[in-house]
């Protein structure tokens, strides 16, 4: 479980919200070879949690929307990064 810098009646920024988020997904990440799952598995799962999480707040067309302007996103290269060899 993640413990919280917040006391009661706070909000995290975005940017606090991100980094506290993506803390566990980097371990996740990193360890994932020891566990025997493939790195496309495991993406194609935590995106699809995403995807479900967006459509349940946000409904099918909102999420649809979102998905276009990522599909560009990634086109541009915004998520490219140095892959480390297994």
């Amino acid at each position: 479980m993640l413990s919280s810098p917040l006391t009661q009646g706070e909000t995290l920024t975005n940017e606090e919200q991100r980094k506290l988020l993506l803390r566990p997904l980097q371990h996740l990440l990193g360890r994932r070879g020891d566990r025997g799952i493939e790195f496309d598995t495991l993406g194609h799962h935590v995106v699809s949690a995403a995807l479900f999480a967006l459509v349940a707040k946000y409904g099918a067309e909102t999420a649809a929307e979102f998905i276009d302007d990522l599909a560009k996103s990634v086109r541009n290269d915004e998520f490219s990064f140095q892959r480390k060899p297994n």
